[in-house]
């Protein structure tokens, strides 16, 4: 008998999920039956586009605004999902920020802002989620993390350090939870196409010491929904694949 999980059916809190990877996330859940809780802070304009593109679609989804960086916002959002659907089976621990800024230019402010939304906000959300999972007997959490979780990108330390700490929240959670039927898994991310992200990545690329590719066989850029494909796929597998992170980057990392 083949251990899967199936996706049609289910339900989604999806952290960051009105735009960016979050978005291709969405999208390919809501294809796959799931029903999706679309959470967003800032873009409401996006969110909103993605949410009626979603029920257009005949997708199931709720618009769920809210810092996921303060439990009180979390638990609001959480309670409200599973009321509409009756429960949550899959965290997508998402929602994040970049500055894209070296050591010396960091604020106290900038620092404890990453801090809080990258770290702090995965916390809270798989604490949230942890008794609607319970409840169920199994649940997925997978967090979004990135290359840069392990190889220095002499642009944002800051970021890479979240990424770091989520890599560790996966494994810690993964060996503390899977008891009950949860398993928690992570993707390390390469270079995605999404709508725009927060720092000023072009700004970058003209710094001393940073290298873009020149090899045109890791060039290329993934689509948000090619990310959320590998998600989903890595939710609805069994409860063999657990603590695992799964690198998505074309390869870049080899050499």
């Amino acid at each position: 008998m083949v251990n899967e999980f199936i996706l049609d059916g289910k339900t989604a809190f999806i952290s960051g999920g009105g735009k960016g990877v979050g978005a291709g996330v969405v999208n390919v859940l809501a294809r796959r039956g799931v029903n999706v809780g679309i959470n967003y802070y800032s873009s409401e304009k996006l969110a909103l586009s993605l949410y009626k593109s979603v029920k257009d679609e005949g997708g199931n989804a709720v618009l769920l605004k809210g810092d996921v960086s303060k439990r009180e916002q979390v638990d609001k959002m959480f309670s409200e999902l599973a009321q509409v659907y009756g429960g949550i089976d899959i965290l997508v621990n998402n929602a994040g920020m970049q500055k894209n800024q070296w050591i010396p230019e960091y604020s106290e402010e900038d620092y404890d802002y990453l801090m809080n939304v990258n770290i702090k906000g995965y916390f809270l959300c798989t604490q949230a989620v942890i008794p609607y999972m319970k409840k169920a007997g199994s649940g997925r959490i997978l967090n979004i993390s990135s290359v840069h979780a392990e190889r220095p990108t002499d642009f944002d330390p800051v970021y890479s350090m979240t990424k770091g700490a989520n890599k560790m929240l996966t494994r810690e959670s993964a060996l503390e939870l899977g008891k009950y039927g949860i398993t928690v898994n992570a993707v390390d991310l390469g270079a995605i196409a999404i709508e725009g992200k927060s720092g000023n990545p072009q700004d970058i690329r003209s710094k001393p010491g940073f290298m873009p590719y020149k090899d045109p066989r890791r060039r290329r850029v993934a689509a948000a929904e090619e990310a959320g494909i590998l998600a989903a796929n890595i939710i609805s597998t069994g409860d063999f694949l657990n603590g695992a992170s799964v690198r998505f980057d074309g390869g870049r990392s080899l050499v």
